[in-house]
């Protein structure tokens, strides 16, 4: 009687793992058997342009001295201004910028340069700032112009330094920058 007690528990046992088994199958077939799918999707977004350029600096007389300076010739008691310009057409941003007075080689001592056509604001010949200014998307016009004015005196209080320069007669030459910086957006 043992041994078919043993038999019995070894029949038993074999049917509970063979019922274990069929249902393990059965819950893989049915999880094997569902709709499944794995997909790409994508996204895309074009980086907006930036395109600024520097146009052309002209440095301009106030007016023709005939007769008294040749055209063209800087000398006491003449004074203009110098075109600093900046073209941000096809830029798909706003674009801040600052226009600075680099350096210049060849200044004349008494002549001075300044951001404002009074002259009353003067700028350093050695990085000072000339204008700041915004150009948004949103503006019809994509350009921008500012001036540096200068103004040599014709009574400078020197006339000894004067002289000296204008017997030197060199040439000047004046270098700006344009600095231009997306603006944050917001």
């Amino acid at each position: 009687m043992e041994n078919n007690k043993k038999s019995v528990g070894k029949t038993v046992l074999i049917v509970a793992l063979l019922i274990v088994t069929i249902a393990a199958l059965v819950l893989a077939t049915y999880a094997w058997a569902k709709y499944t799918s794995t997909t790409d999707g994508t996204a895309t977004a074009q980086v907006a342009k930036w395109n600024v350029n520097a146009t052309t600096g002209n440095l301009t007389f106030s007016k023709t001295f005939t007769h008294v300076v040749d055209p063209n010739k800087l000398a006491p008691g003449t004074n203009g201004s110098i075109e600093a310009g900046l073209d941000v057409t096809g830029t798909e941003v706003d674009v801040k910028y600052t226009v600075t007075l680099v350096s210049v080689e060849n200044k004349p001592t008494n002549l001075k340069f300044y951001s404002d056509a009074e002259h009353k604001t003067e700028v350093s010949a050695t990085n000072g700032t000339v204008a700041t200014g915004t150009i948004a998307t949103t503006d019809t016009t994509k350009t921008a112009t500012k001036y540096l004015y200068w103004d040599w005196p014709y009574e400078s209080g020197d006339d000894e330094t004067d002289t000296t320069e204008g017997q030197a007669a060199k040439t000047m030459t004046v270098t700006y920058k344009i600095d231009a910086v997306q603006v944050q957006p917001e």
